[in-house]
């Protein structure tokens, strides 16, 4: 008994080290669930890697974030709806846009979302997609 009331904590401290921490998510989607949220990496049918933002527009409520890919040889825009009501989405546009974070663009069309992810950061901003594929 005394061996496994001693080895408990040891196990916690490992599990503490190595468990996959939570995907913070920020964004105004209505009627998607915390747990699809959070899930969002895992979940995707097409995803982008190494996009860095090059203008985040506010657009009334919506968000227009332009963004370089690549070797800088190709560039787009995303629309984020809603995204303008969500204080921490804007905070993160803006500190990934200032810090030239490099983020996945994933499309989660069986959710109808769409997101930004820093994957080291653990953050992402996910918004309703402007339109059904």
């Amino acid at each position: 008994m005394l061996l496994v009331l001693g080895a408990a904590p040891v196990a916690f401290l490992v599990w503490l080290t190595f468990r996959r921490r939570a995907l913070d998510v920020a964004g105004v989607v209505p009627g998607l669930s915390v747990s699809v949220r959070r899930r969002l990496l895992d979940e995707h049918v097409c995803a982008l890697e190494g996009l860095q933002l090059t203008e985040v527009v506010a657009l009334g409520d919506d968000v227009l974030v332009g963004y370089r890919f690549g070797r800088g040889e190709a560039e787009g825009e995303l629309l984020l709806p809603l995204a303008v009501r969500d204080t921490r989405a804007m905070q993160l546009l803006h500190q990934w846009h200032a810090d030239r974070t490099r983020l996945v663009s994933v499309v989660a069309s069986d959710h109808g979302v769409l997101g930004l992810v820093d994957a080291r950061g653990r953050t992402a901003v996910v918004a309703g997609i402007p339109f059904r594929l």
